[in-house]
């Protein structure tokens, strides 16, 4: 098992819009609590900021909350849905929306807590937050009647600089010879760190079975903006998703490669793989000596949880 982890957290911006388009800041950029039913989210689906919610409760957030404590409105429109990523170490990829509330449906009302999320109302909050002035207090805002209520959510997903390492066992199966097992040790490293085409802001486990490319290389592994040296082919196989157990914040992906697939001259010393939304590069020591007569299986898992600083 070849295993990667990368780290999730976000923040709220709230501000009142008049009709002249002059705005007024409600609250200035204040921190939310991610939930265990959000991180259940990621490995389900990808529609977890489709909504915004505000509500009138002030109970202290806690993971296992799943809804707000007083829902008072909730919107599914937005100015704006920007994704980027930081540019600079410390690397991570983002997902800014603007939500526009439509007008009147806020106004007058104390406004105490806040979340996004896949429904309207109800157990459905990716997140969940008390609205906190400049000091980090928990304060009440009020929308006026001329004024229309904008938020901002940005989410932000950490890619680890950090190299992972580890021993890989596989079982090599010969015809009238029996069972080898051969022991790989293994460096793993992001790759393209800063490509929003190879990292996107919002990554999900999928629960289907689909094809596509691995790259399979004889040379090394590159440095965190790049890949492996000397590609050997682009070699399709079989992705196979497990589905995705609540509670586990992770996935499964098993790359399966035919008689035809993968082989390289010389071995396999590293490959390019696409999983959590993001790819990594792998490198062998020693290389995997995959011939045309061989099939061959590799398991890799991506789990995550909440940014600690």
């Amino acid at each position: 098992m070849i295993k990667f982890k990368t780290t999730v957290e976000g923040c709220f911006k709230i501000e009142a819009v008049k009709s002249d388009g002059s705005e007024r800041i409600l609250a200035d950029w204040f921190p939310n609590l991610i939930l265990n039913s959000g991180l259940d989210r990621i490995g389900a689906g990808s529609d977890w900021v489709n909504y915004c919610q505000v509500g009138t409760g002030n109970s202290t957030p806690i993971e296992t909350q799943t809804a707000l404590d007083i829902s008072f409105a909730s919107s599914n429109s937005y100015y704006t849905d920007a994704v980027g990523n930081s540019g600079a170490s410390p690397w991570y990829t983002y997902r800014k929306r603007v939500y526009q509330f439509t007008a009147g449906t806020t106004s007058g009302e104390g406004l105490q807590e806040i979340g996004v999320g896949w429904g309207a109302t109800g157990d459905t909050l990716f997140n969940r937050a008390l609205i906190l002035d400049v000091r980090g207090n928990p304060t009440t805002v009020i929308v006026l009647d001329d004024e229309t209520l904008k938020v901002t959510y940005l989410f932000k997903r950490y890619i680890s600089e950090v190299d992972t390492t580890g021993t890989l066992s596989i079982n090599e199966t010969y015809n009238y010879t029996g069972d080898t097992i051969s022991t790989y040790n293994w460096i793993g490293r992001v790759a393209y760190m800063g490509n929003t085409d190879w990292w996107p802001a919002i990554f999900y486990a999928k629960s289907a079975y689909s094809t596509l490319q691995v790259r399979t290389y004889t040379g090394l592994i590159g440095i965190l903006s790049s890949a492996p040296t000397v590609e050997s082919g682009t070699a399709t196989s079989t992705e196979i998703i497990s589905s995705y157990v609540p509670g586990s914040y992770t996935t499964t992906w098993r790359y399966d490669w035919s008689t035809a697939q993968g082989n390289a001259s010389g071995g396999i010393k590293s490959m390019l793989v696409t999983i959590g939304g993001g790819v990594y590069q792998i490198e062998f020591d020693p290389v995997i000596a995959k011939a045309s007569t061989d099939t061959m299986s590799l398991t890799f898992q991506c789990t995550w949880g909440r940014h600690i600083i």
